[in-house]
């Protein structure tokens, strides 16, 4: 997984992230090609805390293609492609039960990838 430039942004990114409910949630995001970081709300930067929460209060439907199985919601035409209203596209939207989109800024993943 990697993060995927927005077309009419390119200081943002389209940013996988996986959320896993263990004893303290954790999450796992994809700052760059390949390269992952495990999170957890108190390790998260806080351009991604407000974000994941606003696409978590999002009360309308999720969309057809919200998958059962998180490894299945990792192919890229599903993760990458938003179904929520227009407003959400520099936020970010839910792929599925336990998978999100997260758009984030060039700082914030320069951050999480330790540079």
């Amino acid at each position: 997984m990697t993060p995927v430039v927005c077309n009419d942004n390119p200081q943002s990114y389209r940013t996988p992230v996986v959320e896993y409910p263990y004893t303290e949630v954790t999450y796992v995001v994809w700052p760059s090609d390949n390269f992952r970081r495990v999170l957890t709300s108190s390790t998260m930067p806080q351009e991604m805390k407000v974000k994941l929460g606003m696409v978590k209060g999002y009360d309308g439907e999720l969309a057809s293609k919200l998958l059962e199985h998180w490894h299945l919601a990792l192919w890229p035409d599903i993760v990458y492609t938003s179904t929520y209203p227009e407003f959400y596209k520099d936020i970010g939207w839910k792929v599925a039960d336990n998978v999100y989109c997260l758009v984030l800024s060039n700082e914030t993943l320069t951050k999480l990838k330790g540079t």
